[in-house]
């Protein structure tokens, strides 16, 4: 490298060179006298995916501003190189250089005193000496090719003239001890002088020589224990029925295309619509006014989101859809007589309610047990926030559904993701619309598709699932929300996929901005196949139940408006203590993270995700990730996490403005280097050590990053199954492979159909 070298610049070159179809280098693409560019081509690494030496290339070294030409006689000036390079012991690697003839005699091959060469030069190893580098097997030289010991390169031309370029080529051997090496060269004309540039060197790093981790094994999986486990088959058994009986059909022409309210028009047929049928929706604009309330298992389908379209004026406190009892309240609770075993389905009354049976849907939950749950000191006893999205002070609850009732015992269809406890006064509630009610049954088999919503405001956002069972929303686009844009709150197993969530009217925080919203205990519910982007924050879990599953999503661009270099959580299981024994898989995000604002979250699972570390800033976003980038963080009370064959990082993804990433986050806590990982860190404080609970409960195998461009373990590799929840390929995948996350392969990261839809999209 020469002093004052730069970036990437243009090259004049005389002919192209191939620098190695098995190592990375730089090549000069261009015609005989006409402007090149330097490509960096792509690599093959010589250890096996699970190996801790990976060999790392670094850019080219541009070619200066100017040169001088037509000095009378032999002359050479620099002209650009290839890069530093970390290889391991014993490792093959080519490197380039280019010399610009800035004399004015041409040098000649095969003839001596006009033939030009690279000769090894000081300080090391000095000149005209041997490099344990590279050279010809003689003199204590490797042999790698090199045309002697002490002679690099040979001009790859048989002529270059006064003004053109030598891309001289050679090859070098790593050795087997690990450390730095230095290597020095200059040009010369053979039997004649010594040429400009003497200041040209390489060094290079050899990595230590750590054997690769063995190969994984088929056999059980037992990454994760038992107790950070539990049932994940969330959603519709047997998937979204099909409705096709057409009850009413509702023509945006009634109402002037979106020049008239249809608000009532359309709520009058969805009243009068029999269980089982669907109210269709034609092409084009409906004016929406008031909250559409769909009560009963029926359906409301659009004809697609680029045609179908349901428009609230934006300022109208209202969203635009609600499936189920929208402002839901809890009665008739009833103690537990002995604790509800996680694992278990049944639980034991200390007295029945009058009329609970099968099929009705409930909830339990229990008072604050402070060995789970951590409260932010926002939210000290008493205080409003604490029942915000649950029972007063009951963060932990699961949304359940009666299967039988004999004597005092219920059975329930699902098991309970975590143990209810006597001691914490655990409780059965019934669902209300008021507090201490009636019994309000939950809606169960209502479903929404195939419509573009926009314009919820005053912070009630697009849609909701408000104490829905078995109920979906199934292709839809919300846009330009105020409040959550889709809401999933005290539901049971309900789904929302093949969406697309985005662009909210606040990207700032306080509850307006959220793209997808999990609160007051749902439980068993599925988020499959969606985009979210550009909200402030991408999804939230607020008090969730357990048992849910965020799988094969896209969501990217959460961002503040008032500080946009913030990088905000991505995917996260948090917001409002305590959601418990969440799913992510297969997602890609810019990260995953779990804020401790309103208190911690303990028992997630996050499996094979690809964590980009690097919001990517599709327009009209413009952002720069100058504080808190991470490609996992995990906030201080964040508890039993488990973190298994997730990618992290992307392939050639450049930190700035930072200059480099690292492993861990170091502390005092920086973001500069980045850290793959930045566990148990306190953003309201930043001088707080990490917190020893999030570090000391943390599991992470498997996991790839390119940072060290290493699979790490903690001890022998297992395979890791391809999926936690699913039994199949799922079908939206079509002809793409599955799991497209394989943190042990040789491709770690494959096509995710949620990405590859928002990537395809006008202007993406």
């Amino acid at each position: 490298m020469r002093k004052g070298s730069g970036p990437a610049a243009t090259f004049l070159g005389t002919r192209v060179r191939v620098v190695s179809t098995l190592l990375i280098g730089w090549l000069l693409v261009s015609a005989a006298g006409t402007p090149g560019s330097l490509a960096n081509t792509s690599m093959a690494t010589s250890r096996s995916a699970a190996s801790v030496c990976t060999p790392v290339f670094g850019p080219g070294i541009a070619a200066p501003a100017s040169v001088p030409a037509g000095i009378p006689g032999f002359h050479a000036a620099w002209y650009g190189q290839s890069g530093y390079q970390s290889l391991c012991p014993g490792q093959l690697a080519s490197a380039v250089v280019a010399f610009y003839n800035s004399g004015s005699n041409g040098w000649v091959k095969g003839r001596m005193g006009e033939v030009a060469y690279l000769g090894t030069w000081d300080p090391e190893p000095g000149q005209d000496r041997s490099s344990p580098v590279g050279g010809d097997g003689t003199n204590g030289s490797p042999s790698t090719g090199w045309p002697r010991h002490n002679r690099v390169a040979i001009q790859p031309a048989d002529y270059v003239g006064p003004g053109q370029i030598a891309w001289f080529q050679f090859t070098l051997r790593a050795p087997a001890t690990p450390g730095t090496y230095r290597l020095s060269l200059r040009p010369l004309i053979e039997g004649a002088t010594w040429m400009e540039d003497y200041g040209v060197f390489w060094i290079f790093t050899v990595l230590p020589a750590i054997e690769p981790l063995p190969t994984p094994t088929p056999g059980a999986f037992t990454l994760i224990p038992a107790d950070r486990l539990t049932t994940w088959n969330p959603g519709i058994r047997g998937g979204i029925p099909t409705q096709t009986t057409v009850c009413a059909e509702v023509g945006a022409t009634q109402y002037g295309n979106g020049s008239q309210d249809a608000t009532a028009g359309i709520q009058a047929a969805l009243d009068d619509c029999p269980v089982g049928q669907v109210v269709q929706l034609s092409a084009g604009d409906f004016k929406i006014t008031a909250t559409l309330q769909i009560t009963k298992g029926i359906v409301l389908r659009g004809l697609g989101p680029t045609q179908t379209r349901l428009k609230m004026p934006v300022g109208t406190n209202a969203n635009l859809i609600n499936v189920g009892t929208q402002y839901f309240k809890f009665t008739e609770s009833t103690n537990l007589a002995a604790d509800a075993i996680k694992g278990s389905t049944r639980a034991m009354l200390a007295s029945v309610p009058s009329g609970l049976a099968a099929g009705e849907i409930v909830e339990i939950d229990e008072l604050t047990d402070t060995s789970i749950t951590e409260w932010s000191t926002k939210s000290p006893p008493g205080d409003a926030s604490r029942t915000w999205f649950s029972r007063p002070n009951r963060p932990v609850g699961q949304v359940m559904e009666v299967q039988s009732v004999s004597g005092s015992t219920v059975t329930f269809t699902t098991p309970f993701h975590i143990t209810f406890q006597k001691a914490f006064a655990a409780q059965l509630s019934r669902f209300s619309n008021v507090d201490n009610g009636p019994v309000i049954p939950a809606v169960k088999y209502a479903g929404v598709e195939d419509l573009y919503l926009s314009g919820g405001s005053g912070g009630q956002g697009n849609i909701a699932l408000s104490n829905a069972a078995y109920s979906w929303i199934k292709n839809i686009e919300s846009d330009l929300s105020d409040g959550p844009s889709v809401a999933i709150d005290a539901s049971f197993r309900c789904v929302l996929r093949d969406s697309y969530v985005h662009t909210t009217q606040t990207p700032s925080p306080g509850g307006g901005g959220y793209g997808i919203s999990f609160s007051s205990y749902t439980a068993d519910t599925l988020v499959e196949n969606n985009i979210v982007w550009n909200m402030n924050k991408v999804m939230v879990m607020r008090a969730s139940g357990g048992g849910n599953v965020i799988g094969y999503n896209y969501m990217e661009g959460g961002w503040i408006d008032y500080n946009t270099g913030w990088v905000e959580v991505g995917l996260n299981a948090s917001h409002m203590t305590t959601p418990h024994y969440e799913l992510f898989e297969g997602n890609e995000s810019f990260n995953f993270d779990a804020d401790n604002t309103w208190g911690n979250s303990v028992y997630i699972t996050v499996f094979r995700n690809h964590l980009t570390g690097k919001r990517r800033s599709v327009a009209p976003l413009a952002l720069t990730d100058t504080q808190n980038p991470r490609a996992i963080g995990l906030m201080e009370g964040a508890k039993w996490y488990s973190f298994i064959g997730n990618v992290l990082g992307t392939a050639n993804q450049t930190p700035y403005p930072s200059t480099s990433y690292v492993y861990d986050a170091p502390f005092p806590w920086t973001d500069n280097p980045i850290g793959m990982w930045r566990l148990g860190y306190n953003p309201e404080n930043w001088d707080a050590p990490p917190d020893p609970n999030v570090i000391g409960t943390v599991i992470r195998e498997g996991n790839f990053d390119y940072a060290t461009n290493q699979v790490h373990w903690s001890g022998a590799a297992q395979q890791l199954p391809p999926s936690l929840y699913l039994t199949t390929k799922p079908a939206f995948f079509g002809s793409n492979p599955w799991p497209w996350v394989d943190p042990t392969g040789t491709t770690r990261v494959h096509t995710l159909p949620a990405r590859a839809r928002f990537d395809a999209m006008p202007g993406h």
